[in-house]
């Protein structure tokens, strides 16, 4: 079995209409591409020499033409197992809350998108460790727990 730790997600965080609550973007998955059809955050895989957050905000940026306004490490990092290649990954996670008007622009892997209410976010995340990274994200940081000045990168 293989250990990797050079993969990345950010979960990219709006405030909502009337700016009481938040969304949570998802891409779509083009249907040939790995996971295809799936409505996803942000993944993707550090190149040599580069940093967890250098890797984060740079996926960021090629998948959605976006910068952060506020950037914060999760507590937590992801973990999962893939058959097909016999490898467990643990993935630093991140939050990168954006305006309202920031606009996406979303790259070729994928073909839409979508905003999700918080409310709703627990069962539109199809991985367990999604739903578990998104508890602590609301808990740490849009609820603004003691932890949240010391999980703030940007």
């Amino acid at each position: 079995m293989t250990l990797r730790n050079d993969m990345i997600c950010v979960y990219i965080v709006r405030p909502d209409a009337d700016g009481q609550s938040f969304e949570f973007l998802q891409m779509k998955r083009h249907a040939e591409d790995y996971l295809g059809g799936t409505w996803q955050p942000v993944y993707g895989t550090a190149e040599p020499g580069e940093t967890a957050v250098e890797a984060a905000l740079r996926e960021m940026r090629e998948e959605t033409h976006l910068a952060p306004r506020e950037f914060y490490r999760l507590g937590i990092a992801v973990t999962f197992y893939t058959s097909n290649n016999d490898t467990t990954w643990i993935v630093p996670t991140f939050c990168a809350i954006i305006s309202r008007e920031d606009e996406v622009t979303l790259n070729d892997e994928h073909e839409e998108l979508r905003w999700i209410t918080r409310d709703k976010a627990h069962k539109a995340f199809m991985w367990p460790s999604d739903r578990t990274a998104l508890a602590s994200l609301c808990e740490d940081i849009l609820d603004n727990s003691p932890a949240k000045p010391y999980l703030k990168i940007l």
